[in-house]
């Protein structure tokens, strides 16, 4: 496993000129926390990146499975937690994620994740448009069914008392209940069955609402912790967490199931068929329960899930190189969360990384790129970092300013894969074509995807490309750039531009 990187103050970064930032060439690079003094400054650059890239994330949609079929995007609307979605060592992954990938997979479009900031705000985005489905583990209860239409159930799953291991007295039995302080979220099934269930007994069942920002495996923690006595978990839930904890047990079960299903607007019945016809195809196959097995019964996976070193929302750092990838943006006037989606893409935080062409390091450097930039250990991170991010600001600052950023950047970032000279006749080939040359998404890209046809690299100055290695490189860094975005906004970083942990 990687370790994490600690700064030692006034340790120099890089012997390579310009390295102080004024361009005077002394070959003295900065301490971190000189490079961090204007934090403002930073903080503007990497919020004119957030703007222009994730600005799409702002427009709503409430068409059909035609208009999702038509942007070739199905933006699934989930919550941050062990189970749904998740950063794990800078990859998304999630029980609910990875069914929502194969369903965008099978629909032949690109999945876009979007987090929720509470599950009280799951039904009220999707109304709005904010999404298309949400995949988060809803129950398909009766104050839900009549704002939205579910999936046919894809889970059933009981609700469970929880309480810490060997308490005394134990509960029983509901009656128990009647003299506990419950903590459920109100927008939960549990808080109304609770409800229901002291209505049976004559007597309310006392409640704690808490903070609809707390997740299931949060209540369960603080069980755990003696913090709290008693919450209600689902059952599969639980067991995902029976697999690495011993400090809690479930006491008993309330009465009935809670069916689970994707929820969608009543306005989209194509969507909803595609949904039902996905999870006929996949109830209960070989794929859905790997999934269920790899999120809810595997021990070791389930333990290492919830380790802050690898957990984005819980640690609060994307990589072990934030803050190396950090001082390289500030620099260079780059947002450090793209630098990582680029980092992640290339060499999976991998430093001893090396591709089958001979580039090296966290940034997939060439050793003549490298040996250009002034690199004297290519796998040195520290050195790889920090002309990995001068390179990709050269490619953006080659293309012509009057390009909008965002379309320079992808540019960038297809320049970064194969060359500034194939994005070129990429260019030149979508002009020929009627597309416009200024724009990356549906318009140059598909230019690109051409250039591995005789018939069109012929002709083009740079000649053959593998057209689709770009394509996909640039698709899958956005992707992923929005995805560090949602887990790791702005507003995390304090003055000193380092990330805190929430």
């Amino acid at each position: 496993m990687l370790r994490w990187i600690t700064w030692l103050p006034g340790v120099a970064l890089l012997a390579m000129a310009p390295a102080c930032g004024d361009g005077c060439g002394c070959g003295a690079a900065p301490a971190p926390d000189a490079a961090v003094a204007d934090a403002a400054e930073d903080a503007a650059t990497a919020a004119d990146f957030e703007e222009v890239l994730t600005g799409h994330r702002k427009l709503t949609y409430t068409g059909d499975l035609d208009e999702i079929l038509a942007r070739r995007v199905l933006r699934v609307i989930t919550s941050n937690n062990s189970t749904n979605y998740f950063m794990f060592r800078g990859d998304e992954v999630g029980f609910e994620y990875e069914l929502a990938l194969l369903f965008a997979r099978e629909l032949g479009v690109r999945l876009e994740v979007v987090v929720a900031p509470s599950r009280r705000d799951l039904i009220p985005m999707l109304l709005e448009g904010k999404g298309d489905v949400v995949a988060a583990g809803l129950s398909t209860t009766t104050g839900r069914a009549d704002r939205v239409a579910f999936s046919t159930p894809y889970m059933s799953v009981r609700s469970q008392v929880v309480v810490r291991k060997g308490r005394q007295p134990p509960l029983t039995g509901p009656e128990d209940l009647l003299n506990e302080m419950v903590h459920v979220r109100r927008n939960a099934a549990s808080f109304k069955r609770l409800r229901a269930l002291g209505a049976q007994l004559g007597r309310s069942i006392p409640i704690s609402a808490v903070p609809e920002s707390l997740e299931t495996e949060d209540l369960i923690d603080m069980v755990g912790q003696g913090e709290i006595p008693v919450t209600i978990a689902r059952s599969n839930f639980l067991a995902a967490e029976l697999t690495w904890r011993d400090d809690i047990e479930a006491a008993f079960d309330l009465e009935g199931e809670d069916q689970i299903s994707w929820a969608m607007r009543v306005d989209e019945p194509a969507l909803k068929q595609a949904a039902d016809a996905f999870f006929a195809r996949h109830h209960r196959d070989v794929v859905f329960n790997t999934l269920y097995n790899k999120y809810y019964r595997n021990p070791k996976r389930a333990e290492l899930l919830r380790d802050e070193e690898v957990r984005a929302d819980r640690g609060g750092s994307l990589s072990p190189y934030d803050d190396l990838l950090r001082v390289a943006a500030h620099r260079h006037e780059l947002d450090w969360r793209l630098l990582a989606a680029l980092m992640y893409q290339e060499s999976r935080f991998d430093p001893a990384a090396q591709s089958w062409a001979g580039a090296r390091g966290l940034m997939q450097l060439m050793p003549s790129t490298a040996a250009q930039l002034g690199v004297t250990d290519i796998e040195d991170p520290v050195q790889n970092v920090e002309a990995g991010a001068r390179y990709l600001r050269q490619q953006i600052d080659g293309f012509d300013q009057a390009l909008p950023l965002k379309d320079r950047i992808r540019f960038a970032l297809a320049s970064y894969n194969v060359g500034r000279g194939h994005v070129d006749d990429a260019r030149i080939l979508a002009a020929k074509l009627g597309h416009d040359a200024d724009r990356w998404f549906n318009h140059t890209e598909k230019a690109m995807l051409l250039l591995s046809r005789p018939r069109f690299y012929r002709t083009a100055e740079h000649g053959y490309c593998r057209g689709e290695e770009p394509v996909r490189y640039v698709s899958k860094i956005q992707t992923r750039y929005d995805a560090y975005v949602a887990v790791m906004p702005l507003e995390r970083e304090n003055d000193a531009g380092a990330a805190v942990t929430p």
